[in-house]
């Protein structure tokens, strides 16, 4: 094939649309992807493709198939010719190493991406590399260094990303016990995801404005989010969304002293992490169980679920 042959000209169509539909259409913009992949062997293509399929595999929670298509797009994207590209693949393995507990990793891919980019990157690759640095510094125990990069990417975003970012800024409060200001920002970025169709980003924006109202006592409202969150999760076939809300809905029963409905939700989220894999949320499980079958009086359960909740903080690493 040549440069101007139409099958290659459709191909790089399909990356393209690929990646710009990936807020608003996961089912789209995967299958693009898959048949530009398909359509050519060209690298910028396939390059590309595989870009957009490692960045959905993240949001999904996808992680295996995130490291699987991120390496096999650093495999051929020439850093030179597609350097956004090249940053964007090491943003979404980035989340992948921290989602497993290696911050460590983490940090390091967020930094190739930053080289990777330069000082002229694109804003939106800029922007996603500073909300996943902002996560790891937050999970590093440095929230103001977190909150201070979230504020500057606030101030670059423009767009459907605008959600993510004030989603993030809202987990951040919320985290620093701050749930008035985390629940304003929380449903900015329910506002902001429906106004530009980003129906990645809703779910986690229902989800942070339910965890915002449990920690105010506004349980109702977090039940009626919740279920927002839980739809929205189910659309877009996102197990990490759907890890998430299990969690907050666990949280929700114990408020609402249903400690049963509480362990239900916290084995299923479990059940979830692991087959992520997700280790950040996988402790953070079996923490709410160690307590549950604590405050039950299960010594045994207890116990078991403390030790494993010690194994996988053990196994992190910044």
């Amino acid at each position: 094939m040549t440069p101007d042959d139409p099958l290659i000209v459709d191909a790089e169509f399909l990356a393209r649309q690929a990646w710009s539909l990936r807020w608003s259409s996961r089912q789209r913009s995967c299958e693009m992807a898959e048949a530009a992949l398909e359509a050519s062997d060209r690298q910028s293509v396939t390059g590309s493709a595989y870009r957009t399929l490692a960045w959905q595999s993240r949001w999904r929670g996808s992680f295996r198939w995130c490291g699987i298509f991120g390496r096999k797009a650093l495999e051929v994207l020439d850093p030179v010719r597609s350097p956004d590209m090249v940053g964007d693949v090491h943003a979404s393995l980035a989340v992948m190493h921290y989602s497993s507990g290696r911050r460590d990793l983490g940090i390091d891919a967020v930094e190739s991406g930053f080289r990777a980019i330069g000082p002229q990157g694109h804003t939106e690759t800029r922007v996603d590399l500073m909300a996943v640095r902002s996560r790891i510094l937050r999970h590093r125990n440095r929230p103001e260094e977190c909150l201070s990069m979230l504020l500057r990417a606030q101030e670059l975003v423009q767009g459907a990303p605008a959600a993510r970012i004030q989603m993030e800024i809202a987990r951040h409060l919320n985290a620093t016990d701050e749930p008035e200001e985390a629940l304003r920002h929380g449903l900015e970025a329910v506002v902001k995801a429906q106004h530009h169709d980003n129906r990645l980003v809703l779910p986690y924006a229902f989800e942070v404005v339910a965890a915002t109202q449990i920690a105010l006592g506004q349980l109702v409202r977090a039940r009626r989010h919740l279920e927002d969150a839980w739809t929205c999760a189910e659309e877009t076939e996102d197990t990490r969304a759907r890890c998430l809300v299990r969690y907050q809905r666990g949280r929700l029963a114990r408020a609402e002293g249903n400690p049963y409905e509480a362990l239900a939700e916290f084995e299923a989220g479990l059940e979830a992490a692991r087959m992520m894999p997700y280790a950040y949320g996988e402790a953070r499980l079996h923490r709410e169980l160690a307590e549950l079958h604590e405050e039950a009086g299960l010594a045994d359960a207890a116990l078991a679920s403390w030790k494993s909740y010690a194994r996988l903080k053990r196994a992190e690493s910044d």
